[in-house]
């Protein structure tokens, strides 16, 4: 049952997303969007550390990291496409979902591969290997992505009732934050021991 959460969590938020657009609320939407990436985050962390304390391995948490990242992608992704589907209008917003949609696919094969790897028996390193590059991947990519939106001053965008992507761009600041963490988070459970 718990496995079902953080899918209820991104349709019903992707749902509210777009409600949010179609009455032009777009303080609360940033506020939901806010919400819904440190539900997620929390839920993952949580989740991580269950595993931990109950003798998983580092490959196991990461997996678990790495699934609630690919979480995270998958809301960016649903939330553009039934936003700017059913409530906005935005040239650009296909190419966004096609790449959250896509990288969310493969981040949730890796966490997949990572979690029946460890399930089989000790990690294997080259999956551990693996597990720290998307782990550098999602934390600077989700920081850099943040960090590009405020330098860009995307987020005040919703100011200017022109600029459309004001809606995108609550996704994809507070996903690029979730994300960041998570990545941190993978990187913590499969931070080599010193000698």
């Amino acid at each position: 049952m718990s496995s079902l959460v953080a899918p209820a969590i991104v349709l019903a938020s992707a749902a509210a997303l777009a409600a949010l657009a179609i009455w032009r609320l777009p303080v609360v939407h940033m506020a939901a969007a806010a919400a819904t990436a440190a539900l997620l985050a929390s839920l993952a962390l949580a989740a991580g550390r269950q595993v931990a304390r109950q003798g998983g391995s580092p490959g196991h948490v990461a997996g678990i990291h790495a699934r609630h990242a690919g979480y995270v992608l998958a809301w960016a992704a649903v939330s553009v496409l039934v936003t700017y589907t059913a409530a906005l209008v935005w040239d650009e917003w296909w190419q966004f979902f096609a790449a959250f949609a896509v990288l969310g696919a493969l981040v949730m094969l890796l966490a997949r591969t990572l979690i029946s790897d460890a399930a089989k028996g000790p990690d294997d390193a080259a999956m551990l290997i693996i597990a720290r590059f998307l782990a550098w991947l999602l934390t600077l990519g989700g920081a850099g992505a943040a960090i590009g939106l405020l330098v860009d001053k995307k987020m005040t965008r919703f100011m200017t009732p022109r600029y459309t992507d004001w809606a995108a761009n609550n996704a994809f600041f507070f996903g690029g934050i979730a994300l960041a963490v998570l990545g941190w988070a993978i990187l913590s459970a499969t931070r080599r021991p010193k000698p």
